[in-house]
């Protein structure tokens, strides 16, 4: 006759265990008559003696639900044993659907964290991790430029779109914005590779189900942009402040004090390219190394009133290098910027590096938006805002140089009638030739550049005229 194990009771389980902590055994089993398959097993640990609930039946051995002879009574033990058994019957593994129910919640929670997780919350990762990885190092402009792309073109659109959703209609939208695909095509393949990376972040960390570069030029997008006609720059044309707005407009500047503000004084007052001013990068054409040229401290004269500048800074091919006259009000801001000791550069925050590209620019975005508080007409281009639909704010570029030749030939006090064309030109590094070989630099036209900058300085700082 088979062995029949004697129903488990309380005491007999206690005295069981008492003799089990006195033997040399580690391992023994009980089983309980009263519920076929239950058995509570004793056994000895680094820690001390333990007794566990588990189940043997039908192929099964296991812990049945990690319980302890502690947590459980033999009562409670022989119930939870017969529902298990009785849910194996029914085709059910109570261990497998705890599982599954595990995993369910495990992935509803994944997906509501995807849910929450925008593309706001996104490329504010992204962005940390690329400034804490140093890639902006050597780049503080690319770093403010992006942020401004993301602030201004993307978030404003497509911001609160969970980042697991977001898809090439996304996209298209952020182009569609104030036309930024149709009037800054470059702006607007900065922001779509932006967005791309800011997609591929969100995947590799989990919060995106497709690797894919939502912004790529490709299928459904480029059908979609390629029907969006580019609105073509007009060639030679920065957006301005209108010649009898540039007093005011200085006047504004020097509510700014900082290093920027101060550069696009100097560039409007010299009629200078932003590149021959701001940070910018060169390529030597003959040993094709690149190199960082701004504004420095040994290329200036305070003395003669000279700027040298290089015939690489020009751009300028198989020509002598060029000089900026400067006017008295540029010499006057020159000594008024503080010099760092070993540092070449003459606008620069922190001693060691010149300002980068879009300072000037982004001090006209101040400007903008404190005039838009105060509810005063904004710095814009008239003429580009109103062919384009949409306002344009001034460029430094063109304020600086448009504005310049504009108002030394206008008929505003015979001005075109007071000036040389040609020294007009030349301050402007246009260049100008003759039946001699002229070029950049004619000396007999010193003077009369001298007499050009000096009136336009003065017109900046005073809103006076020659005559007045």
């Amino acid at each position: 006759m088979p062995k029949v194990s004697a129903t488990l009771t309380d005491k007999a389980i206690r005295n069981a265990l008492r003799t089990f902590k006195q033997s040399t055994s580690r391992k023994k089993k009980l089983s309980d008559g009263g519920c076929k398959g239950l058995k509570l097993i004793f056994l000895k640990t680094k820690s001390g003696t333990s007794a566990r609930w588990e189940i043997h039946r039908l192929g099964l051995e296991r812990s049945l639900y990690g319980l302890t002879f502690s947590d459980c009574g033999i009562e409670e033990a022989r119930i939870k044993a017969r529902e298990y058994f009785a849910s194996l019957r029914d085709g059910i593994d109570p261990l497998l659907e705890k599982k599954r129910i595990k995993q369910e919640q495990d992935e509803q929670a994944q997906e509501a964290t995807k849910q929450a997780y925008t593309f706001r919350k996104a490329s504010h990762d992204w962005f940390e991790m690329v400034r804490k990885a140093d890639k902006w190092i050597n780049d503080a402009g690319g770093e403010k430029k992006a942020e401004i792309n993301l602030r201004c073109h993307i978030l404003s659109v497509v911001g609160d779109v969970p980042i697991n959703e977001f898809t090439w209609r996304h996209v298209y939208d952020v182009m569609m914005h104030n036309d930024l695909y149709r009037c800054k095509s470059e702006q607007a393949k900065k922001c779509r590779a932006i967005i791309n990376q800011v997609c591929l972040y969100a995947h590799t960390h989990g919060y995106r189900d497709a690797d894919d570069e939502p912004a790529r030029l490709t299928g459904a997008l480029k059908a979609k942009l390629d029907l969006v006609v580019p609105v073509k720059k007009e060639k030679g044309h920065e957006p301005r402040v209108e010649p009898d707005d540039i007093p005011e407009f200085f006047a504004q500047i020097d509510e700014f004090d900082g290093v920027g503000a101060k550069m696009l004084k100097f560039c409007i007052l010299t009629a200078s390219r932003p590149g021959m001013v701001q940070k910018a990068k060169h390529t030597n054409p003959i040993t094709k190394t690149s190199f960082v040229t701004a504004t420095r401290w040994d290329d200036i004269d305070l003395e003669a009133g000279t700027w040298t500048l290089s015939p690489i800074v020009m751009k300028m091919k198989g020509r002598d290098e060029f000089v900026v006259y400067l006017s008295s009000y540029a010499i006057a801001l020159l000594r008024s910027i503080p010099r760092f000791e070993g540092c070449p550069w003459v606008f620069t925050r922190d001693g060691c590096n010149p300002v980068g590209a879009g300072t000037m620019a982004r001090v006209i975005d101040s400007m903008n938006a404190k005039r838009r508080a105060q509810g005063l007409r904004e710095w814009i281009d008239e003429k580009e805002s109103k062919r384009l639909g949409h306002p344009i704010n001034a460029s430094p570029h063109g304020t600086a140089r448009s504005s310049f030749r504009t108002w030394l030939t206008t008929d505003k006090h015979k001005n075109y009638q007071r000036f040389n064309l040609e020294a007009i030109e030349l301050c402007l590094a246009h260049f100008v030739g003759d039946a001699y070989g002229g070029g950049y630099n004619r000396p007999d036209l010193t003077d009369a550049r001298r007499e050009c900058v000096e009136a336009w300085g003065r017109y900046c700082t005073t809103g006076l005229y020659p005559d007045e």
